[in-house]
């Protein structure tokens, strides 16, 4: 291995040891943002748009963007926080069925419109976040990591 590969894997292993203090030690309170974000996202979702919205994002629209780092937060907070591992997967995956009915009730809402594409992208958002909640999850009987 070398030099910088080692220094950057370092790097990235102490990176890995803080972002699991901060989600030990701030459990509560994001465990309290996720409801008030699925609220966000919702009604984020829901309003009607009277603009079209464009750009991009290297070569993603941004909307896609949007949708997919929306959805992994919400998978994210469960995933990472909440100390049963099967509440944890529940509560992660209970968001990509909330993606799907977002885009659902948007058919019904002024100038938007329900999107399969969204839909996938919401719950590839949600894969992301549950793999990068398992990143951060401490194993089960395992102390602070060394």
């Amino acid at each position: 291995m070398t030099v910088e590969m080692s220094v950057a894997t370092g790097a990235a292993r102490r990176l890995l040891i803080w972002t699991r203090d901060v989600v030990a030690r701030h459990r509560t309170a994001l465990l309290v943002l996720w409801p008030l974000a699925v609220v966000a996202v919702a009604g984020a979702s829901l309003v009607p748009q009277l603009a079209p919205s464009g750009g991009s994002f290297l070569f993603l629209p941004i909307d896609k963007c949007i949708h997919f780092a929306a959805y992994a937060g919400l998978a994210f907070l469960p995933q990472a926080t909440l100390l049963r591992p099967d509440w944890a997967r529940l509560g992660a995956l209970s968001m990509a069925a909330f993606g799907v009915a977002v885009e659902i009730a948007q058919s019904y809402v002024p100038g938007r419109e329900g999107s399969v594409g969204d839909a996938v992208i919401n719950a590839l958002g949600v894969v992301g976040g549950i793999a990068l909640g398992m990143a951060l999850r401490t194993p089960r009987g395992a102390g602070a990591p060394a």
